[in-house]
């Protein structure tokens, strides 16, 4: 596995300067000063770097028990065109090693130490870094001839028998990196670095600590790393474990202002193969945990890796508070209140898959499996999920504030009224459903929203290039059946969606009940609809509605209004009097068949045909689905066995009386149109009336009978006057 290029090169400077102190560990085997020797040194690692190297500060020598050197103030030139004039400066460097093992060839380094160095990386704005001139340096080295080897091997000295080195020591030392191309300013500050003893396939601890600051946004990070390091050279692996790191972010940009962020693991690097093996990983931060495993191969050449991932139980409200986000408020304060997750995943560079999911959300719970292919421009997703039940409404917002004012609520009512000028419903999210790729199946075992409920649905989705299909929806809803595919194209400026639905055997009443708080109407229902529409918002996909309807319910009533009851009272209102016993408040029948058509949220042209045990209705009018209203009359037709369970209405035997409906959808307002009643009753019912007063009032004059005064006209007399007195006020 080759090193990073920026590490690459910060080692050939720190090379440099190591050579400087090597240059000056042999000079002081044979000269008594050192710094007598200044320029000399200077010159050889300046041309050694193709920098120029300033030794700036004294140069100290010991030679027993220990070889060493200590340097201070020493300088390295940036490049040509990079600021500051520095790419690296030190403050004091020393290097220590054992004398008497060199005779047994062990290299015992003592304390390596680098204090208050400052190192300036940079790229300018076509590219370039102020290190890529150091990296050609060794190539320049392979290109000089070399010398032929001694051919005497007494002369050859052996290899190194063990090297060991005590301790590496960095202190208040700052890295500086600066990207013109991108507009990066980061600053590595107050670095302290506390490594060893450091022997091969041995452990090495370390203790790392550091502020990292980001001068664009002003956020900063303090960080701390401790650990234990075992590298195998004969192996070519790589152990490190017991890895702490605590980062504590803080700045304007961070939630809350300030926090934490707690990462611990262990891992095995093998450079042979490229595995990589990593045993436990956790990271906590905002109270919210992550552990994970992950296994690696090849991750150098064609890296693959799976493992598993667990984020273990949060409160996702108090977490969102915590980061500063807008609260959410649900209808139940206990929703939205516990989550966790598990899944086990792999994945290559242009693949992920998650298996075995487990994401429990309050009492819901999914199960299933999902992939995701990272190599279009835009990832496609593939899923297969089973969720055990959700109530949507535990998450929907609170229900609006009741008890207002009554002037206030009237004003209300009066705005309700006036027709909007726009829209205020909330825009379709366009670009992410055309964006969106995915082909997938969801198994639903209960599902809740507005009041209804479903269950066992199986929905299908496919999305691709702005078109999503799903085919099909079924489940079962209010011990009935339900089968539905549904269409959304995004692929133009305004989003189309079509729709057909097949609903069989519904318990009509449950539906109402649960939907609107009323169950106006029960009885088992059919319906069919194929409809279509567009629109940037819901409001406007209501008013382009268009489409057909047909409705069937059998053995059902109306609940609220007593059809029969209604007409019985107002025809025995107009004959003056009044029907002793009370309404059932429902009227029932055997059949009810609807069919309308749609057209940009109206139902214009519609069908209505009701059938009773007395009686039959047809209606037409229309519905307004937009404002949610209806005007609509409905021709009551009676049987000719009328009279014979309720006498009174023996006038009514094959006439057909009108019924007005009128009002709100929810909760509509019956009434029998008695202007149309006595046109259709005629002047037939009323000299049947006028007859009955005559009778009455020759009885009170003691005059004849209409039998006997027929041939003198003194009962004709008197109709005829009661015809005039009665004649225009009985319309």
């Amino acid at each position: 596995m080759s090193m990073p290029k920026p590490l690459k090169y910060i080692l050939y400077a720190l090379g440099g300067i190591i050579l400087v102190l090597a240059l000056l560990v042999a000079g002081a085997l044979i000269f008594i000063d050192p710094n007598d020797y200044r320029d000399r040194i200077e010159q050889t690692a300046s041309e050694q770097l193709g920098r120029s190297v300033h030794l700036n500060g004294p140069m100290e020598l010991s030679f027993f028990p220990w070889i060493g050197v200590q340097v201070q103030d020493v300088a390295l030139a940036n490049a040509k065109g990079f600021a500051p004039e520095h790419m690296l400066s030190v403050h004091k460097a020393g290097l220590k090693v054992k004398l008497l093992p060199l005779l047994s060839r062990e290299v015992q380094v003592g304390t390596l130490l680098l204090e208050g160095a400052i190192i300036n990386l940079a790229k300018n704005e076509q590219g370039k870094t102020n290190w890529q001139d150091l990296s050609s340096q060794p190539d320049a080295e392979k290109a000089k001839p070399k010398a032929e080897p001694e051919q005497s091997s007494s002369q050859s000295p052996g290899p190194v028998a063990a090297m060991s080195i005590e301790k590496i020591q960095i202190q208040d030392t700052q890295l500086n990196w600066v990207d013109k191309q991108s507009g990066t300013s980061l600053a590595v500050r107050d670095l302290n670095v506390d490594m060893g003893p450091m022997r091969l396939d041995n452990p090495i601890p370390l203790d790392l600590h550091c502020r990292v600051e980001n001068e664009q946004t002003g956020d900063s990070s303090k960080l701390s790393l401790t650990g234990e390091f075992t590298f195998l050279a004969q192996k070519k692996r790589l152990h490190a474990e017991n890895i702490d790191l605590i980062n504590r972010v803080s700045g304007k940009n961070i939630p809350g202002g300030e926090e934490d962020i707690h990462i611990q693991t262990s891992l095995t690097l093998d450079m042979k193969t490229g595995g990589l093996d990593i045993p436990q990983f956790s990271l906590s931060a905002y109270d919210l945990q992550l552990t994970a495993q992950m296994q690696g191969k090849s991750i150098t050449t064609s890296p693959s890796f799976s493992g598993q991932l667990t984020v273990q139980p949060f409160n996702p409200k108090e977490l969102m508070t915590r980061l500063k986000m807008p609260a959410i408020q649900t209808t139940d304060p206990q929703a939205l209140t516990n989550l966790q997750a598990r899944a086990e995943f792999s994945g290559t560079p242009s693949s992920l898959n998650f298996s075995s999911v487990d994401i429990t959300l309050d009492d819901s719970r999914i199960q299933g499996q999902a992939s995701v292919d990272l190599s279009p421009r835009i990832p496609a997703s593939e899923f297969d999920l089973h969720l055990t039940s959700i109530d949507i409404d535990r998450y929907l917002p609170p229900a609006s504030t009741k008890g207002k004012p009554k002037a206030e609520s009237q004003e209300q009512k009066e705005t309700e009224k006036k027709p909007k000028e726009k829209s205020s419903a909330a825009a379709l999210p366009l670009e992410p459903l055309r964006q969106v790729k995915m082909n997938g199946q969801v198994q639903i075992d209960a599902f809740k929203v507005n009041g209804l409920r479903m269950q066992d649905i199986t929905l299908t989705v496919q999305a691709k290039d702005g078109q999503i299909d799903i085919s099909p929806l079924q489940g079962k809803l209010y011990g009935g059946t339900l089968q539905s595919t549904a269409t959304v194209d995004v692929r133009g400026k305004t989003p189309v969606l079509r729709s057909k639905t097949t609903v069989d055997s519904l318990e009509v009443q449950s539906f109402l009940r649960d939907f609107s708080g009323k169950g106006l109407l029960s009885g088992l229902a059919s319906l069919q609809t194929s409809i279509s529409t567009q629109g940037l918002d819901s409001s406007a996909l209501l008013q382009a509605l268009d489409g057909n309807l047909l409705l069937n319910v059998q053995n059902g009533s109306f609940q609220g209004a007593d059809l029969l009851h209604q007409i019985r009272s107002t025809y025995l209102a107009i004959k003056g009097k009044a029907l002793a016993t009370s309404g059932s408040e429902q009227t029932k029948f055997s059949s009810l068949d609807f069919a309308a058509d749609i057209t940009q949220g109206k139902i214009r042209k519609s069908n209505l045909k009701l059938i009773s045990s007395l009686f039959s209705v047809q209606g037409s009018g229309q519905l307004d689905l937009v404002q949610r209203t209806l005007n609509y009359l409905l021709k009551v037709n009676f049987d000719r066995d009328l009279s014979g369970k309720y006498p009174e209405l023996a006038d009514l035997e094959g006439k057909e009386i009108p019924l007005d409906v009128q009002g709100s959808l929810m909760d509509p307002r019956y009434g029998l149109n008695k202007e149309t009643l006595l046109q259709i009753l005629g002047q037939e019912t009323i000299s049947k009336e006028i007859d009955r007063g005559v009778q009455k009032l020759q009885e009170k004059l003691g005059l004849p009978g209409s039998d006997q005064n027929a041939s003198s006209g003194t009962g004709q007399k008197v109709k005829d006057a009661l015809q005039g007195l009665f004649g225009s006020g009985a319309n």
